[in-house]
């Protein structure tokens, strides 16, 4: 759906043969990697719905970044920019849900780095100069992960 436009991967964590790929404004992309020179798109997941004409990079109201994957719970957590924390759940592959997450779009606060430690998740804040998005508190936050 994507393909030609403007998009960023930036971080990835691997489960067997899927990849689970973090895709900037447009949400996580998963990718069957059995074939390392064949790779497929398994599915797509973002609730931000990207326009596909022109860029949305700024007014996107996520950007998933740093990525954590819970074997146990099958579930992918993502570090979200202005949507903070999402978390989806990945039991199947081709059709991916949102079962969580932390944080309000409207609020002031965006993430960038994530750590799954045990039950505990460690969400780093950044400051931002009104690019891509405001966010005006640096700093980090621990919350308890619930399977």
């Amino acid at each position: 759906a994507m393909n030609g436009r403007p998009r960023a991967y930036n971080n990835i964590v691997l489960n067997g043969s899927l990849a689970y790929v973090t895709v900037d404004y447009v949400g996580l992309e998963i990718l069957d990697i059995a074939k390392p020179r064949e790779i497929k798109l398994v599915s797509w997941w973002n609730p931000w719905n990207p326009k596909l004409e022109g860029l949305r990079w700024f007014s996107s109201p996520g950007h998933a970044n740093e990525i954590a994957y819970d074997a146990k719970s099958k579930t992918v957590l993502m570090s979200a920019g202005r949507s903070d924390l999402v978390a989806v759940n990945v039991s199947d592959p081709a059709h991916p849900r949102q079962v969580g997450g932390i944080g309000e779009v409207e609020d002031t606060q965006a993430t960038w780095g994530l750590s799954l430690h045990g039950d505990l998740v460690y969400l780093s804040y950044i400051r931002t100069f009104g690019v891509p998005f405001r966010a005006d508190w640096p700093g980090v936050k621990v919350y308890r992960y619930r399977r």
